[in-house]
């Protein structure tokens, strides 16, 4: 047995023999041993300990523990659950997703027909308190479509009917598992609204109303997407192409609001946000205005104005701000401001070309919709750089007093206030300067059937005049600040108006021409002949005519 035999076999060594061993391992002379199990050691781990003998040395011996054997394997556990998993999603999956399929697909079809249409409109006409009709309907996807609403026979409030068209909106998922319809904001291309006096079969519309929050629909379906909805849950509705009439005892053709982006808010809220951008409003008796943009809210039948803004012609602007009661006779109150408006656009077409500036002021608005004659309208208005020209009275006081500035006047500030109701519209506190050629106050009024009335105070400077033929006339009177004042009153119609100063300024020239047809006794000069006086009267009277326009 040679040495590195008997090494093999050896298993007890001595304390310096164990260190000697160690320090070959280190330096590469062997394996280490548990790593490789050392000489010998197979598939068996090799550990060294170091044990004292007897007689008091120290000795390493070699230990050999057995690997215990596993009977359980994860890896394997695992492999097998994840196969079974497949085994089951396959025979459990497939049969669902062919039923999935075939029931979306027969619920496509029921979607598409006469049948479903008809259940929806009347489910739809209980849930609002108004018939409703719809067009086809036509699911992709989770996309509902409808060609059309039509909204009729509406009960207790200001909204006679609607018709929307091109309705699409988006189904949430879990309206697949529900009794409810949960929908995602309708979007319609256009649509027009009707409004109109209240009417509740016989019962007064105030006293239907009071207390009653206007029905609305809120959640429907069941699985898949039934016909007949528990509720309906509609995040909000956007009308692109948006128009509003207001009908009498025939319908309007002309809407009172057109073209407008029409909002509103999640109809499941007790306050609905709603408002319009865009279009134009056009309210009849009034300006039309461009919207820029109208906000507010909903509740309990009443839409809180929080601001109206709109543009008029290019740099004019009304800002308004109120309520209107969609239920009962329709109360309203507004107030707002306006700036930058054209006189001429605000007036009768017969005095558009006569004004001109820019008028700013202060308005409040009330009354109720379905009562004639009950709106009323007051405020505050000033006329920047007011210009008053092409005018009967101005044309005849520059060609009497010889004084052509007069023909046209400039103020420097006019202003006043203003009354308005539906059988007239009432000027009163009229004040208008102009430093050098002219001063006026007073009260118009104009009805509705176009008369016109009013009391004017007319004041003129003194140097100016001085400047009439055959002096200051006579019904100038009281002096004030240099000027001398002469009352005018206002008659006849909105488009033709009379006043009668001009009367007193023709008998004034009339005057003047009789002294001019005899020579003054003074003189010592013979009176014109008879019939040279009156031709060059007659003349004189013709050019006059002309020149005022009469």
């Amino acid at each position: 047995m040679n040495p590195t035999d008997s090494d093999q076999d050896k298993t007890e060594y001595s304390y310096k023999e164990m260190m000697d061993k160690l320090r070959k391992q280190r330096q590469g002379d062997g394996g280490s041993p548990s790593q490789d199990g050392g000489e010998g050691s197979g598939s068996q781990s090799v550990r060294l300990e170091v044990a004292e003998a007897p007689d008091g040395s120290r000795q390493g011996t070699e230990v050999r523990r057995r690997r215990k054997r596993r009977s359980h394997q994860p890896k394997k556990a695992k492999e097998q659950r994840v196969k079974m998993m497949r085994r089951v999603l396959i025979l459990v999956g497939v049969p669902l997703g062919v039923l999935f399929v075939g029931a979306y697909m027969l619920m496509l079809s029921r979607v598409r027909g006469e049948g479903f249409r008809k259940a929806v409109s009347e489910r739809v006409t209980e849930l609002v308190g108004a018939e409703v009709e719809f067009g086809r309907f036509k699911l992709n996807g989770l996309n509902l479509n409808s060609r059309k609403a039509v909204v009729s026979g509406t009960d207790g409030g200001l909204m006679r009917g609607a018709e929307i068209l091109s309705l699409r909106t988006r189904l949430k998922p879990s309206t697949l598992l529900s009794s409810d319809w949960i929908l995602e904001s309708l979007q319609a291309s256009s649509g027009s609204l009707r409004f109109g006096p209240a009417v509740t079969n016989g019962v007064d519309a105030a006293a239907a109303a009071d207390g009653i929050a206007p029905a609305l629909p809120l959640l429907a379906a069941g699985i898949g997407l039934g016909s007949s909805p528990s509720n309906i849950d509609i995040s909000g509705i956007k009308i692109a192409d948006c128009d509003l009439f207001w009908d009498g005892r025939v319908p309007s053709t002309k809407p009172f609001i057109s073209g407008s982006n029409f909002s509103n808010g999640d109809l499941a809220q007790p306050m609905i946000g709603m408002g319009f951008r865009g279009g134009r409003l056009a309210v009849p008796g009034w300006p039309e205005f461009g919207i820029e943009a109208i906000s507010g809210d909903l509740k309990r039948g009443v839409y809180q104005i929080r601001r109206a803004s709109l543009l008029h012609i290019d740099d004019g602007a009304l800002t308004l701000e109120g309520q209107l009661n969609l239920m009962g006779s329709g109360d309203y109150r507004f107030s707002g401001e306006y700036s930058d408006i054209d006189p001429g656009e605000v007036v009768h077409p017969f005095w558009a070309d006569k004004v001109g500036g820019d008028l700013d002021g202060n308005i409040v608005i009330e009354g109720a919709l379905s009562k004639a004659g009950s709106l009323k309208a007051e405020g505050e208005f000033e006329i920047r750089n007011f210009v008053f020209s092409n005018n009967r009275i101005l044309k005849r006081l520059s060609l009497t007093l010889g004084e052509a500035l007069l023909a046209r006047i400039q103020f420097r500030t006019f202003q006043g206030r203003y009354r308005r109701t539906a059988d007239r519209v009432e000027l009163y506190d009229l004040r208008g300067e102009h430093l050098s050629l002219l001063k006026l106050r007073g009260r118009i009024v104009v009805f509705a059937d176009g008369r016109l009335e009013g009391q004017l105070d007319l004041g003129l400077p003194e140097q100016i005049l001085a400047k009439a033929e055959g002096g200051k006339p006579i019904f100038f009177g009281a002096e004030s600040d240099d000027f001398s004042w002469a009352k005018v009153s206002l008659s006849g119609l909105i488009d033709d108006p009379r006043e009668d100063l001009t009367p007193r300024l023709r008998l004034a020239l009339q005057e003047f021409l009789r002294e001019q047809e005899r020579v003054l006794p003074a003189t010592g000069i013979e009176t014109l002949p008879k019939k040279k006086a009156e031709a060059t009267r007659g003349a004189l009277e013709s050019t006059f005519e002309q020149l005022i326009g009469r």
